[in-house]
């Protein structure tokens, strides 16, 4: 159900921008702490107004050729922060109803004016890994015939899906196969695209820590690959594959806390009750725990810096 609603507002969000009215500017280099991302392209691409958490560019040759970006957040559903959550069949779904004829007929019509018949040709999906970011691929060429006001304009689209950081980003370009072919551009942007921005950083004790995955926020709520965090002050991590239960021991202080994977109930020293607002769950092979709750169940102080998403510990 969660992924069927994801699916709704990213087709509302790109019909909305298919219908929105440019306003031109050249195209410069975007750093977004908000959209988590940082990119470029080439001065041949012009920049057009657009919603928000959308960056929609036309080449400066030909208006009919067109590559834009559109961003939702979805940072409270764990899955949107990997792509181990999804298959092709999530990806599929998406794109065939956005590349359906009826939706290129009725985009047509809404941009056009004109009632022109779309017929589908071919449809390939893969997917591919540009700059160590995984990303599912769908391509496609259609042809629009406008029953005589045109001769039929044949169109290829390929259209990019990745989960970053608690967003989904989807990436699409469209040209008259007539008009020079772009795509390099594209791919370009793939292969230097920086999700950075999106990132939350961990400082303990004033020094900036680099786990292999980042932390995540989940319902307000900071959660960290607690391994990397919990050694780093000094704390032993035990994990139990079978039972799926994490214990982390301040031995300075003779303190054990117990999660287990999927509760919202852990305990301290085996009898203390835990409440918590987000049960610990596991991505990408990684444990994720409330930070929060451990850092000041074993007396550390914690402090979220929101607005460059930042989180500092001190012990």
């Amino acid at each position: 159900m969660k992924k069927t609603v994801s699916v709704l507002m990213r087709i509302i969000l790109i019909l909305c921008l298919l219908l929105i009215y440019p306003v031109n500017c050249m195209a410069d280099e975007i750093d977004s702490i908000d959209d988590g991302i940082a990119f470029s392209l080439p001065d041949n691409w012009v920049r057009d107004g657009g919603l928000e958490h959308v960056y929609s560019f036309k080449s400066a040759d030909n208006s009919d050729e067109i590559f834009w970006i559109g961003i939702t957040d979805f940072s409270d559903n764990y899955w949107a922060y990997s792509m181990d959550f999804f298959d092709e069949d999530d990806f599929r779904k998406y794109w065939d109803t956005y590349f359906s004829e009826s939706s290129l007929k009725q985009d047509w019509l809404d941009t056009h004016g004109i009632d022109a018949g779309v017929t589908i040709g071919y449809n390939n999906t893969s997917y591919e890994t540009h700059n160590g970011v995984i990303y599912y691929k769908y391509e496609q060429s259609y042809t629009v015939n406008s029953n005589g006001f045109l001769y039929p304009l044949e169109y290829h689209s390929v259209a990019y899906s990745t989960v970053k950081n608690g967003k989904s980003y989807d990436f699409y370009y469209n040209r008259e196969v007539s008009e020079p072919d772009l795509i390099a551009d594209v791919i370009n942007v793939l292969d230097s695209i920086s999700y950075e921005n999106g990132e939350i950083k961990i400082f303990i004790n004033g020094n900036m820590i680099y786990p292999e995955n980042p932390p995540v926020l989940i319902g307000g709520r900071t959660l960290v690959p607690i391994r990397a965090v919990a050694e780093e002050l000094g704390y032993v991590v035990g994990w139990d594959g079978e039972t799926e239960r994490v214990t982390i021991e301040d031995r300075s202080s003779d303190t054990v806390l117990d999660f287990g994977i999927g509760f919202s109930v852990a305990y301290k020293n085996g009898t203390d009750e835990i409440d918590l607002d987000v049960p610990p769950f596991i991505i990408e092979g990684r444990t994720y725990l409330p930070l929060r709750v451990v850092a000041e169940e074993l007396d550390a102080f914690v402090s979220w810096d929101g607005v460059n998403r930042f989180v500092e510990i001190y012990k």
